[in-house]
């Protein structure tokens, strides 16, 4: 692989060419093109990391490329006469130009400069991208629904436009939320969260636009909102659906022109925050019964984002069941490996509608209340779900509540280490973890979850150790 810095010649004088080439040498991998035409192939195929551009082309303006918009840095080529043309590259975004005929030198610093530029653009862009990922690794999950909804979120979250979230209560629409800020380009700024059902109408207008002083009784000053504290930042608007619809209106009118006006106030205000939106509540069957304004809904459903309900999820149950152990065990200051199977059948059988906040709570619940120090039983959990969920899918085993329930079901039996395959040259500790992973797998039919419990690790740890042995395929 070529790691060599990429310059674009857009010129259609040969010696230029020439001249250009000899200049920069082989400290760059330099291609070039000598009409407008050729240009934008080579842009499509091999996009540069520096473009040295001459405006006038046979085929075309080359302005016309800076018009299209390009993310190399761009050097402009300009005859004498030129200054004009010069002058609008700049404004639509050329670096630097330099003048024909040019020197070596003054060619050769300028191409530096731009190569640090870009250097340093790519750097940002990869750091971003880190982030970006970071931040959504606190959305535990690993099926395909989450992960669909986890790639939507991380795709648009740098965008300004606003963002829908869209989802049953408890699937976790305000970590979505705080997830898209922290990978967005504002997240020097604060996030800020309302609740727009836990608030009375009469007060959640000034909330978020603030007031001046004698707007209302007891408006003994001027106050401002939560749109001027999230300025720079992200407003995460959590079931907008409550909104009556004059707020509505007048948050459109916030979405539409980046202007709103306090409450009592008679001048404008600039907002200049993000908007992250959230409803547990079909909007466009609001729309059909007048509770939401058609033009609200929308603006707020350019970009929406659909939050998978827990039902849906598949092994996530019981890998955030897992997490929440851990986190729980920590807290309260127990040992607790995990689940027996009769446990983990109870947790896969029931249909969370509460979906995560009724998970961790129920888990939280057993946590603490178990008296087994290494896993919690299915008998714990039966105090929280009582009765079998109605979409329990077929061929799972009701467990029933009281003294007769089936005594949980038996953990896997241990491997047989008698089996294992030892090296003639002595016992090789690597190598025997190898095998004993290799074997839980086989035995569980490459069951990831399974496979860990057999050996008694977490899944986190389980993974790692597939990964450290390139086992993970």
């Amino acid at each position: 692989m070529n790691d060599q810095p990429r310059v674009l010649l857009i010129e259609d004088d040969p010696a230029i060419r020439t001249l250009v080439t000899e200049i920069i040498g082989e400290s760059v991998a330099l291609a070039a093109e000598g009409s407008l035409g050729g240009a934008r192939r080579a842009l499509g195929e091999d996009p540069p990391d520096v473009i040295l551009l001459d405006l006038g082309l046979p085929d075309g303006d080359g302005m016309s490329l800076l018009q299209a918009g390009v993310a190399a840095q761009v050097i402009v080529l300009s005859g004498v006469g030129e200054v004009a043309r010069v002058v609008e590259a700049m404004r639509l975004g050329a670096s630097d130009f330099v003048a024909k005929p040019f020197s070596p030198t003054r060619l050769r610093a300028s191409l530096d400069q731009a190569l640090r530029v870009r250097r340093l653009e790519r750097e940002r862009e990869e750091l971003r991208r880190q982030v970006a990922g970071g931040a959504f690794e606190q959305i535990i999950g690993d099926s395909p629904a989450i992960d669909e909804a986890r790639s939507f979120a991380r795709d648009v979250a740098d965008l300004a436009i606003p963002v829908l979230l869209e989802g049953e209560s408890g699937t976790g629409k305000e970590l979505f939320a705080r997830a898209i800020h922290h990978a967005s380009g504002r997240r020097a700024g604060r996030f800020v969260a309302i609740n727009c059902a836990a608030m009375p109408e009469t007060l959640l207008e000034a909330e978020l636009f603030g007031n001046v002083k004698g707007a209302f009784t007891g408006a003994t000053s001027s106050r401002g909102g939560l749109v001027e504290e999230a300025a720079a930042g992200t407003l995460f608007l959590d079931e907008v659906a409550s909104a009556n619809l004059a707020l509505q209106g007048k948050l459109l009118r916030l979405l539409e022109q980046g202007t709103f006006r306090p409450v009592g106030g008679v001048a404008d205000v600039a907002a200049s925050c993000r908007f992250v939106i959230a409803t547990n509540r079909n909007l466009a069957d609001l729309v059909a019964d007048g509770a939401i304004r058609e033009d609200f809904y929308y603006r707020i459903n350019r970009l929406k984002c659909t939050i998978p309900p827990l039902r849906a999820r598949g092994e996530d149950v019981l890998l955030l069941a897992e997490h929440f152990v851990d986190r729980f065990a920590r807290e309260i200051g127990k040992r607790l490996a995990g689940f027996t199977d009769g446990a983990i059948a109870r947790l896969e059988s029931y249909s969370w509608p509460g979906n995560i906040r009724e998970l961790r709570n129920v888990v939280e619940r057993a946590a603490i209340t178990s008296s087994g120090p290494l896993v919690i039983e299915s008998a714990i959990l039966l105090e929280e779900l009582r009765s079998p969920s109605p979409s329990q899918p077929t061929g799972v085993e009701p467990i029933a509540a009281g003294p007769g329930a089936p005594p949980a079901a038996p953990d896997p039996a241990p491997l047989d280490l008698a089996s294992l395959e030892i090296p003639d040259g002595g016992l090789d500790l690597e190598a025997l973890e190898k095998t004993m992973l290799r074997k839980a797998l086989i035995k569980t039919r490459y069951n990831k979850t399974k496979a860990a419990r057999l050996l008694g690790m977490t899944r986190s740890s389980f993974r790692y150790r597939l990964d450290k042995f390139g086992l993970d395929g």
